[in-house]
């Protein structure tokens, strides 16, 4: 089981300018908006989110009173990002914000999931269980490859095809080195990964861009719902005069992973 325990690499480390960034946005707030409420100049906040200033403790309090939080939490996270730090953004947000920001608004606030986070719930999780504000679900990318995973989303591979005539989602043909799609022509493929998402994430569905280069059309999503656990199938059309190959090492479809920070 995974709580937020992640060994990343080193350029993929959490920096208090990520935290801050990630918090302002969540409040609809960009650097110089931010600078006018809380009466510090842009330049100082820039400074501060690329680690060559001190967070003060005036400015902590600031950030509170704007952010939410307190003056303690603030200072207690730039402490623990001065160099770095091998945990998510959202493991600060909610060392500082908790709970009680998010359940206080109407609705459900979501929070696309950026490299770092996708590789702690999936990369390093190899009991494919992870643990979220106290409920404990499924969370996994069977044959996950760390590789594959962007800033901002994770790239599948094609794993198999199924008969559109003759098949069921049971009945998956595996792919060994690629899949061709002939001219004029359509074939149902499965991705290589088995997605299972918990009740609290979700995931937009979008071809790689190397698919649309060979002309492809994709039926697809648009999203992955939570609670979802399978094979994602797509239909992939061809509408060139040539046949077309996706082969097991190219991109095939992008998620994009988004996290109900209200649950």
């Amino acid at each position: 089981m995974s709580e937020y325990e992640p060994e990343l690499i080193a350029r993929d480390k959490t920096t208090f300018g990520d935290v801050l960034g990630a918090i302002s946005a969540e409040n609809k707030l960009n650097q110089y908006q931010l600078a006018v409420k809380t009466g510090y100049s842009q330049p100082a906040i820039s400074r501060i989110e690329k680690g060559k200033r001190s967070l003060t403790a005036n400015f902590a309090e600031k950030l509170a009173q704007v952010l939410g939080g307190t003056q303690e939490k603030w200072l207690k996270v730039h402490d623990e990002t001065k160099g770095g730090s091998n945990l998510p953004v959202v493991h600060f947000r909610d060392q500082i914000l908790g709970n009680s920001r998010v359940d206080a608004l109407p609705g459900t606030r979501i929070r696309r999931m950026r490299d770092r986070d996708i590789l702690a719930f999936f990369g390093d999780n190899p009991d494919g269980v992870m643990q979220f504000r106290g409920v404990e679900e499924e969370c996994e990318i069977a044959d996950f490859d760390k590789r594959r995973v962007q800033k901002t989303s994770y790239d599948t591979r094609i794993g198999g095809i199924i008969d559109a005539k003759n098949g069921t989602s049971d009945a998956i043909e595996q792919v060994v080195s690629s899949v061709v799609i002939p001219a004029g022509e359509s074939l149902i493929v499965c991705v290589k990964e088995h997605i299972t998402l918990p009740s609290w994430l979700e995931a937009d569905i979008h071809p790689a861009s190397n698919i649309g280069l060979k002309g492809l059309i994709v039926s697809h999503g648009p999203i992955v719902d939570p609670g979802w656990s399978g094979f994602l199938c797509v239909s992939v059309f061809n509408p060139t005069k040539e046949d077309q190959e996706i082969t097991i090492e190219e991109p095939f479809l992008t998620l994009r992973f988004w996290m109900q920070d209200g649950h």
